[in-house]
């Protein structure tokens, strides 16, 4: 593993991370060290095509829309995950977390969210 950071270092090759977006109701999000209830959304696309021709926020609008004026949650949160799906195989082949869970973990862990509901979505649309 360390032979192959330094390799990925020495060509200048970033490791591929998820992406966090968020979506609330107030005009700005303020960032909070341990937020507490939301929505957290994991956006894997299956199918390439839906990889590069959708931003995952303008996929989600209309259902964080709904949700946040309804109260029923304050803050939606997006993890992107599509930069990393071109390593699925090996994270098939890998026995513990591999390139896409241990990306996603971190995420969620820096997040440090508590009482926060998961929605995990696959396609083109959720509605």
């Amino acid at each position: 593993k360390v032979a192959e950071q330094i390799k990925r270092d020495k060509e200048g090759a970033t490791w591929d991370t998820v992406r966090l977006f968020t979506m609330t109701a107030k005009k700005e999000y303020k960032y909070d060290f341990s937020p507490t209830g939301g929505l957290l959304v994991f956006h894997v696309p299956l199918d390439p095509i839906y990889r590069s021709t959708s931003h995952p926020c303008h996929i989600y609008s209309e259902l964080a829309e709904k949700l946040l004026a309804n109260k029923i949650y304050r803050t939606v949160y997006i993890l992107d995950a599509t930069p990393l799906l071109d390593e699925w195989p090996r994270e098939q082949a890998s026995r513990t977390l591999g390139p896409v869970c241990k990306p996603l973990a971190r995420t969620i862990q820096k997040l440090n969210a508590s009482g926060v509901d998961f929605f995990a979505a696959g396609g083109p649309s959720v509605a």
